[in-house]
């Protein structure tokens, strides 16, 4: 070979230093700005903002010494979208819809709602028309929601031994003349509040002694901040219809609103998706003829729960789809999944509706 064309010596250190110039290059070139997807491992989504419940509040209202603890985001890596979402609420990833619709087909009763928490990742929910109590106790040990709120305009007797902040406060003139009415009735008490048997433990627990549709109700629970609400208040088609609207607003997207007695005669249902199958009414439960119901006499005619729910969801959202239970469940298929039949039965077998929040 002519000493012209000799090659040099090859330098390690050059070819190192190459190498790691180019992946640099790539790496700065396919780099993108962080998403919704993308997680802080062992910090926080927005160290602007700590959470307070189920709201957040921005570290500038915040005391200087609190919002100096604000812990700093870390370094971002890249999570599925569902593990992203859940730990942005603080919790498990939540059901989707097509996820809630199929288990509650598979378990067509009210009382697996309360699943919708324990193994759907809800943390949030209400319930208007608490009456004694006893769903609601039914969510709390079956449930554990993170937060409950009752929506009662009455407490009775039966409430206030389950949960005595109930019936603290001076009474109105309208809750007064409703105990006076009440008091000679035959009551069934517990034996011990929630707080004393530890159903409580781990729930933020709130009550609002006013009608659904009050404006402190109304006002006092923020948009978009609850996951499930149970509507057994009013049921009447005025109060019915006009109480949908403020608590659908109320929920997250993937959130549910569902409510009783979703029955009726044979009444001719609307135009509206899953408006069609309206169940039937059935006999009175052995519960509601000890409780003064006809035994095996049918349950009242409820169309006109049926027809506020169809002609809201017909006018407002018409893209939602209706969703019912069936409630066909035994004291025995409760049984084997751990839930009270005590606690569930009511003086119907009523089914309940429910609509899922998409967007």
């Amino acid at each position: 070979m002519a000493k012209g064309n000799k090659k040099p010596p090859e330098c390690i250190k050059c070819k190192y230093a190459l190498a790691l110039f180019m992946i640099g290059g790539v790496w700065m070139l396919t780099r993108r700005p962080p998403d919704e997807t993308d997680v802080p491992i062992g910090g926080t989504l927005d160290a602007a903002k700590v959470a307070i419940g189920e709201e957040s509040i921005p570290a500038k209202q915040l005391s200087k010494p609190a919002a100096k603890a604000l812990p700093q985001a870390a370094p971002l890596r890249k999570a599925p979208a569902p593990v992203a979402a859940a730990a942005a609420a603080g919790t498990k990833a939540r059901w989707s819809p097509a996820e809630i619709v199929s288990y509650m087909e598979a378990h067509p009763s009210r009382a697996y709602f309360a699943h919708l928490f324990s193994k759907g990742g809800f943390r949030s929910g209400i319930e208007v028309g608490v009456a004694d109590g006893r769903f609601s106790e039914h969510m709390l040990l079956a449930g554990k929601p993170s937060f409950w709120t009752l929506v009662e305009p009455f407490p009775n007797d039966a409430l206030i031994s389950r949960y005595p902040p109930a019936g603290e406060g001076e009474l109105n003139a309208e809750q007064k003349a409703y105990r006076a009415d009440r008091a000679k009735q035959p009551k069934e008490l517990a034996k011990a509040s929630w707080h004393d048997r530890g159903l409580d433990k781990g729930t933020t627990m709130n009550i609002f002694r006013h009608f659904s549709t009050d404006s402190a109700v109304i006002e006092g629970i923020p948009k978009g901040s609850v996951d499930f609400v149970y509507l057994d208040g009013a049921h009447d088609y005025k109060n019915v219809k006009k109480e949908l609207e403020p608590y659908w607003q109320m929920l997250r997207v993937g959130g549910v609103l569902a409510g009783h007695d979703y029955q009726n005669h044979g009444d001719k249902p609307l135009d509206c998706k899953g408006c069609e199958d309206i169940p039937r009414a059935r006999v009175y439960t052995e519960h509601g003829a000890k409780h003064g119901k006809k035994a095996g006499g049918t349950a009242a005619n409820m169309n006109k729960v049926v027809k506020a729910v169809q002609e809201w969801v017909s006018e407002e959202h018409p893209e939602v789809p209706l969703h019912h239970t069936m409630e066909t469940f035994t004291r025995e298929s409760l049984a084997a999944d751990g839930l009270d039949y005590d606690l569930v039965i009511t003086n119907t077998f009523n089914p309940s509706w429910y609509f899922i929040k998409e967007t």
